[in-house]
């Protein structure tokens, strides 16, 4: 009977150690807005109004952000040498979730809300709807000679760019963050020492007047 429990209660263990997978819609933005309007909205915003995003508006604004558009998989993205070097986390109430753009699902990370530590403050990521994490792989440019830390830059600006026209088009607000609390995600994701939290997105319907 006792190894019988034994049994039982690792499996109950390993269950709950079982990162949850949720499998996204398919992206769809088709008429959100013309090239024009997004780009003459688009625009750094500190003003949110919560909510939750739709399953669809979640795949809508990371398939823009890190998705593939190619048959032979390449990303929204470009990248020095089609070396894409960062992996994008979802952060809401609910938790934080890790994006599988080749999938195009999410994966539970922490069951915990960290969006608090998405910018200095430590009040505008809880007020959206949700915050766009990007960690960098920093082994992934070390052959380049110093040179690495500019090609990351790059790619996180386009990311960004590509967050911000998506948020101009459904009329939301978006503000891109470097203070984040970096030491701070790192432990709570549990990230190695090559995994580098740089920059976030916060991002969102804004208030209702």
């Amino acid at each position: 009977m006792k190894q019988y429990l034994s049994i039982l209660l690792i499996f109950l263990i390993a269950m709950t150690m079982i990162a949850e997978t949720t499998k996204l819609p398919t992206p769809s933005i088709d008429k959100k807005a013309s090239l024009s309007e997004a780009l003459a909205n688009r625009k750094s915003t500190r003003e949110f109004g919560g909510g939750t995003l739709t399953a669809q508006q979640t795949s809508n604004l990371l398939w823009a952000a890190y998705g593939i558009t190619r048959e032979d998989g390449k990303l929204v993205v470009p990248a020095a040498l089609n070396r894409h070097a960062f992996t994008l986390y979802l952060m809401t109430a609910k938790g934080v979730e890790r994006f599988n753009a080749k999938d195009n699902t999410l994966t539970t990370v922490v069951a915990k809300d960290l969006r608090a530590m998405a910018e200095g403050r430590k009040t505008l990521g809880p007020a959206a709807a949700a915050v766009v994490l990007l960690v960098a792989d920093t082994t992934v440019f070390k052959d380049m000679s110093g040179n690495g830390d500019f090609y990351l830059g790059v790619e996180a600006g386009a990311i960004c760019q590509d967050i911000y026209l998506y948020a101009a088009a459904e009329k939301w607000n978006a503000l891109c963050c470097g203070s984040v609390d970096a030491a701070g995600l790192s432990k709570a994701l549990e990230l190695p020492a090559t995994q580098k939290p740089v920059l976030t997105m916060i991002v969102g319907p804004g208030k209702t007047k």
